[in-house]
């Protein structure tokens, strides 16, 4: 569009270049949009600058009107007209460009021979500055448009995907709801009849005895399991404090340390002294916790050794985040979609369930907070999951159970 603007004008009015500068910033800068013609100079096109003070252009988008100097070598007036002489323009023309009566942008014109240009010439140029300051406007409007568009696009899309998230985890913690309650009644009653039993000092028998400790510590597990189901169903909501995020890293570690030193798994922590505190229930987070770090041990289990590295930090918004990072394979881009999904797993039959990250994205979730996946991390491997919570309010410390 320009290009054609600038050729027709050239057809009109001659020029050795003409040039375009668009107004930001409320006019606290200026960018070069356009230069055609013979570039005599070294301004690169989308060169910005702030204030523009003491020059042709800035003068003329005070004055909102033209500006046109027949001669520079015998009346410069304005900083850059040295500049301009030095480079073989002899003679230009500054129109402003406006819309609405706000200046939008400066059209000039220059050229080498002097007297090019004189005050009858605006009589053809003003009417063209105006339709070319609609048309900048136009573009500027539709870009903006497109940029509005994209952004409500890709809300519109994360908000689908958390709805989605949402009914799969609502479908399955009410089954979870479900399967925990009709379990936990009679499963309760077995186990309390084999550790009444092992209690009985008139029951003997070894293996008797060795079967009921095999019943005790099956039901004590599934019970382990119902309390995960009725987590993931949020029939729990667990009791929220103001906690110190770095101190339930480090807490969280005395549990697995040695099973990841065995491992020959190194951690790294890297935790921001002055992090804020943050308002959650510290038992499920530290659940949460538990299981990125068990899930980063186990990427890197084929591998026989690794890096964990947890880091905390200030996040945007009044939030902290926590990221544990792993040096394993990685998550396929295929399957990162998929990982917070219920039940979904890429582990061995066996070995895992599906429900940890489900789990736990619940859990954050339900914190006000955010889990994210992000696979490869460094030369193509190695994946980093990050937990973004809110800081802890001042009237957070009201809500702490006494």
């Amino acid at each position: 569009v320009y290009e054609t603007f600038a050729a027709e004008l050239k057809r009109l009015i001659p020029y050795t270049r003409m040039g375009i500068v668009i107004v930001e910033d409320s006019g606290r800068r200026l960018r070069l949009f356009q230069l055609v013609g013979d570039r005599l100079d070294t301004v690169p096109i989308g060169a910005v600058w702030s204030g523009g003070e003491g020059t042709g252009v800035e003068w003329v988008m005070s004055h909102k009107r033209p500006h046109v100097e027949a001669d520079l070598a015998k009346r410069g007036q304005f900083i850059e007209d040295g500049m301009l002489v030095n480079e073989g323009i002899r003679s230009t023309v500054r129109l402003p460009l406006m819309v609405a009566g706000q200046v939008v942008g400066v059209l000039f014109l220059d050229d080498v021979a002097p007297d090019r240009y004189a005050q009858s010439d605006l009589k053809l140029l003003i009417p063209l500055a105006e339709q070319l300051a609609i048309a900048i406007e136009h573009a500027r409007l539709h870009g903006e448009l497109e940029q509005r568009v994209a952004e409500r696009t890709l809300a519109l899309r994360q908000t689908q995907a958390q709805l989605i998230q949402s009914g799969k985890l609502a479908a399955v913690g009410t089954l979870a709801a479900g399967v925990a309650h009709e379990l936990n009644q009679p499963l309760m009653i077995i186990r309390g009849y084999a550790q009444e039993l092992l209690k009985d000092r008139r029951i003997a028998d070894h293996e008797i005895r060795e079967d009921l400790q095999r019943i005790e510590a099956q039901t004590t597990r599934m019970v382990a399991i119902i309390t995960r189901l009725r987590d993931f169903s949020r029939e729990s909501k667990g009791h929220r404090r103001v906690t110190d995020l770095n101190q339930l890293v480090r807490d969280t570690l005395t549990f697995l340390s040695r099973q990841l030193k065995t491992r020959d798994i190194t951690v790294l922590q890297e935790l921001d002294p002055a992090l804020p505190s943050v308002w959650t229930d510290p038992l499920q987070i530290e659940q949460v916790l538990l299981n990125l770090l068990t899930n980063a041990g186990d990427a890197m289990e084929t591998e026989g050794r690794g890096v964990i590295t947890i880091r905390t930090e200030l996040a945007p918004n009044n939030r902290v985040a926590l990221s544990v990072t792993d040096t394993g394979p990685g998550i396929p881009a295929d399957v990162q979609p998929r990982i917070f999904d219920p039940f979904f797993t890429t582990k061995e039959v066996g070995k895992g369930t599906g429900l940890g990250l489900s789990i736990c994205h619940g859990i954050v979730e339900e914190h006000g907070g955010h889990l994210t996946v992000e696979s490869p991390v460094v030369d193509g491997r190695g994946t980093r999951l990050t937990m973004s919570l809110p800081c802890a309010r001042p009237d957070d410390r009201k809500g702490e159970p006494t």
